[in-house]
């Protein structure tokens, strides 16, 4: 025999201002009750007729001969929601809260009722109840419960009655007490293996299910795919969100989603030498030279830096070596004589590099 489950529920009665004092307290007027409890996950499908989701509660407060003193109240649930019932009780001896949760079939799977609890105006009181399982009696093996014609035994859905026997998904469970009945009609309309009811674009095939937007509907069906409100058919980058339509290369792809090219080296190039004498304050004469890199380029537009140094010839002073411009000088009693320099021109990843020859005379 199957172990008896129980579920502990706990009824909480809110702390209220003590207005009476515990003594001879005499039965009249309302205590105000709050009660907490959390619905069972489902009910037993060994236990009760039908596993379904719990999705009603309902609560009886009786007095001691047994008669309800406040209407039933019931509430709407969620599987393995907490409940809380607020209500006044009209004070006296020997209350009891009686508990039912039921299935969207109305079949009760679990109750519990607490002990006779006497209530006292203003009193605050905790009631503990125990929720057990409810077991069916067995079908009557002649019997038809639910009246419409099948046996207990043959009948796919023994508590309701469905004349049809209507079984769409085959499970040996009748639809109108199935929880997860397949629609009669075809479950995969657009035959993309994905069923109708988990299908995010039903008219049109779609197996990967691709929601880029994650609005609820397919790629494959949606019009505005990144949910950027431009329409794909118009969007330079249709699964990326962009607002702006950014496209720095006009490539037709917006930047959002354009994959950029390789970067490419530099090109130092074009370097242009010229002198000229020049005389000095003191009467002296020297040579001014002028190393001209300005031609140097990069083919990705990317900027770039640049750095002269002296490989031969007598020792210079460049003046500025980190310039695509640069100049030096050279006293006329040290001429005829040879420089090499380089330049080096780089777009901060790749660099090129290339070298002037100096000949003064």
């Amino acid at each position: 025999m199957k172990p008896l489950r129980f579920i502990q529920i706990l009824l909480l009665l809110p702390v209220l201002a003590f207005l009476t004092a515990c003594g001879d307290e005499k039965e009249g007027g309302n205590t105000p009750v709050a009660i907490t409890l959390s619905v069972p996950q489902t009910s037993d499908p060994l236990l009760a007729p039908v596993p379904a989701p719990i999705t009603r509660v309902e609560l009886r407060v009786t007095d001691a001969g047994g008669e309800e003193i406040v209407p039933p109240v019931f509430r709407d649930v969620q599987a393995g929601q907490d409940v809380t019932f607020s209500l006044d009780v009209p004070s006296g001896p020997a209350r009891t809260f009686i508990v039912t949760a039921q299935d969207v079939l109305e079949v009760i799977g679990f109750e519990g009722r607490s002990e006779p609890v006497d209530l006292v105006p203003n009193l605050p009181t905790t009631i503990t109840i125990l929720m057990q399982p409810v077991t069916p009696p067995p079908p009557d093996p002649d019997g038809d419960g639910d009246g419409d014609g099948f046996p207990d035994l043959e009948d796919n859905c023994p508590t309701v009655s469905n004349f049809d026997q209507k079984d769409s998904d085959t499970d040996g469970i009748g639809d109108v007490c199935d929880s997860t009945p397949q629609p009669a009609s075809d479950p995969d309309s657009d035959d993309d293996t994905v069923p109708d009811l988990q299908d995010n674009c039903l008219a049109v095939s779609n197996s990967d299910q691709k929601n880029s937007d994650t609005d609820g509907f397919g790629d494959a069906c949606d019009s505005d795919d990144d949910d950027d409100t431009v329409p794909d058919l118009r969007d330079n980058c249709p699964t990326v969100s962009n607002f702006d339509q950014k496209d720095s290369d006009t490539d037709g792809t917006g930047d959002a989603c354009d994959t950029p090219p390789p970067n490419q080296a530099p090109i130092a190039a074009g370097v242009n030498v010229q002198q000229s004498i020049v005389t000095t304050s003191t009467g002296g004469t020297v040579v001014e030279v002028t190393l001209d890199g300005s031609q140097s380029s990069d083919p990705d537009n990317d900027p770039i830096t640049f750095l002269w140094e002296q490989i031969s010839g007598p020792l210079v002073t460049l003046d500025n070596p980190d310039a695509a411009v640069t100049h030096f000088t050279v006293d006329a009693a040290n001429i005829p004589a040879t420089w090499i320099f380089q330049l080096t021109v780089s777009d901060g990843t790749l660099s090129a590099s290339i070298q002037a020859e100096v000949i003064l005379k």
